[in-house]
């Protein structure tokens, strides 16, 4: 939201989106690509591509102390992550799931583990 209420720290809160977006990036390159079988591989590279792009503004966003600047970055990442998101669900996870129905399951699992992972390399780092 453009205005946030004074309850909300905006650091907080861009720091909280990036973690956010990072997050997604990482478990999409670690996890969820490296799953997808060959024939998506021109796809997948465009994807990264895209990705790519997200990382350009969450390093603006990470270096940047200029309240302009950080909008100008945070408004460019927001538009990168919808058209990130409208792509794989309109050109990927449809055909995906056509094609390879029992892949669901399998990258759920993997997720699922992923995800404890995760967790445990937070938690390390946090002590």
């Amino acid at each position: 939201e453009p205005a946030l209420p004074p309850s909300v720290n905006r650091e907080a809160l861009q720091r909280n989106i990036v973690a956010l977006v990072e997050l997604i990036e990482r478990i999409e390159r670690e996890v969820v690509f490296p799953a997808l079988p060959e024939q998506y591989s021109a796809l997948i590279r465009s994807f990264l591509a895209e990705q790519d792009d997200l990382e350009h503004c969450l390093a603006g966003l990470r270096r940047s102390a200029n309240a302009a600047r950080v909008n100008a970055s945070g408004e460019r990442l927001e538009q990168l992550a919808r058209e990130h998101v409208t792509h794989e669900e309109t050109l990927l996870f449809p055909a995906v799931e056509r094609d390879h129905p029992d892949l669901n399951h399998a990258l759920y699992d993997r997720l699922v583990a992923e995800r404890a992972r995760l967790a445990r390399d937070q938690a390390a780092h946090a002590t």
